[in-house]
């Protein structure tokens, strides 16, 4: 059997994970640089904010979503609270309490976390980035059937949604102790 936390430490790691992920630093750093928050914040960080701002963006991101699940794995909880802290700072990032539930798309903080806990569930996670990209080409060079500036933003919203799911499927498969 795989160690695992108390019910009640399970629920606090979840919780405190979203805590975490809902912490408004991005929307922080925008308002220092005089950027508008309801942008998205990695692009208009990098853009307007310099090379300086964007990386922190995006380290911030990514390294929040790699410390709630190795705090879990490294305090003996085990891999499956683990990865509901996965969800719970994914959740934190994409609706967080402390702006209004209006967050970020959540993809660096998946990224991160499904790295840190499945690394094929990383690899996994870039498949819709890649069709993505594949549509932006095609509607850039003006094939047949695409039009210029079709827009194909959802593919965005699939992506955390699709790690987290992965990578709690894997530790649920991994979890012997449930009944």
């Amino acid at each position: 059997m795989l160690s695992t936390g108390s019910d009640m430490e399970i629920f606090l790691a979840f919780i405190l994970s979203y805590i975490f992920g809902a912490l408004p630093v991005l929307p922080l750093l925008a308002k220092m640089k005089g950027i508008s928050i309801r942008e998205d914040l990695h692009h208009a960080l990098w853009k307007r904010g310099g090379i300086l701002f964007g990386l922190l963006a995006i380290i911030w991101d990514v390294g929040k979503g790699v410390v709630p699940p190795l705090i879990c794995l490294k305090s003996g909880l085990g891999f499956y609270p683990a990865s509901l802290s996965l969800i719970g700072v994914v959740l934190g990032q994409m609706y967080p309490v402390f702006t209004k539930f209006i967050g970020e798309k959540g993809n660096s903080t998946a990224l991160g976390a499904a790295g840190a806990l499945v690394p094929p569930a990383f690899g996994i996670s870039f498949i819709p980035l890649l069709f993505s990209a594949i549509f932006r080409f095609l509607t850039s060079i003006r094939l047949r059937g695409f039009k210029r500036g079709m827009k194909f933003e959802d593919e965005s919203k699939v992506m955390p949604l699709g790690t987290v799911s992965y990578t709690h499927l894997r530790a649920h498969e991994t979890r012997h102790d449930i009944v």
